[in-house]
């Protein structure tokens, strides 16, 4: 499967015509499952489980529509984006709590605390912005020798990360286009979910831990195809 999903994205960005190219502007990507809008340079290759293909397209990959979205939803990714520098994407699974944002920053940091423990992170600190809270981390990923820099959040029942990797450490300069992506990143926090019902504690620990980490093997052979192709 992960295979599959590597070659998939392969092949369209191989497609002529499929990826708009627009050096310095930026286009909105909508993800409705998470209720959320972040916007992302156009000449980067993007893809959603929500981006529509042609039959074309579709004819080239082998594979339907709903195929196509299964692809993004069994691996648990919601976009995907890559740019000279580095490899960006959003993942989501659901969460036993409503909203991070909910508890105070002593349990955050608690629980931060833990996660770093777990991924072997270099440094973690929590992030604020538009009334929301994450935990922004950066870690080595030494089985697929990667470099992440994240940003971990919960909100509407569902965890969230925003990550980039590349393949060397990352620069101020990396850092700062990418927490200028989430800065703009809008959430819309539902009615039904802005009172807490769940308790962060400890125990999340292992299975967070699990799934931050699985993103640099998730993408980690795309890198290496797309820089193939680029030679």
């Amino acid at each position: 499967m992960r295979k599959c999903f590597m070659m998939m994205v392969l092949m369209l960005v191989l497609v002529p015509g499929f990826i708009v190219h627009a050096e310095g502007s930026k286009q909105d990507y909508t993800i409705n499952d998470l209720n959320m809008t972040v916007s992302l340079n156009q000449d980067w290759y993007t893809l959603t489980k929500n981006t529509m293909l042609s039959e074309e397209e579709l004819d080239l990959l082998g594979m339907s529509q709903t195929e196509f979205e299964d692809f993004f939803t069994n691996n648990q990714v919601d976009l995907y984006s890559t740019s000279e520098n580095f490899d960006f994407f959003i993942r989501s699974n659901d969460s036993d709590i409503n909203n991070l944002n909910n508890y105070s920053d002593q349990e955050i940091n608690s629980l931060a605390d833990e996660i770093a423990r777990n991924t072997s992170s270099l440094e973690y600190q929590l992030w604020k912005n538009k009334n929301l809270t994450y935990i922004e981390s950066s870690y080595y990923d030494s089985i697929n020798s990667l470099y992440i820099y994240e940003f971990y959040t919960v909100v509407n029942r569902k965890n969230i990360t925003f990550s980039a990797q590349k393949e060397t450490e990352f620069t101020n300069q990396d850092k700062t286009e990418i927490k200028d992506i989430m800065e703009n990143v809008k959430i819309e926090v539902l009615d039904q979910y802005k009172k807490e019902e769940g308790r962060l504690t400890n125990e999340m620990t292992p299975l967070l831990a699990g799934f931050l980490i699985v993103g640099g093997i998730i993408c980690v052979g795309i890198i290496i195809l797309l820089t193939r192709k680029k030679h």
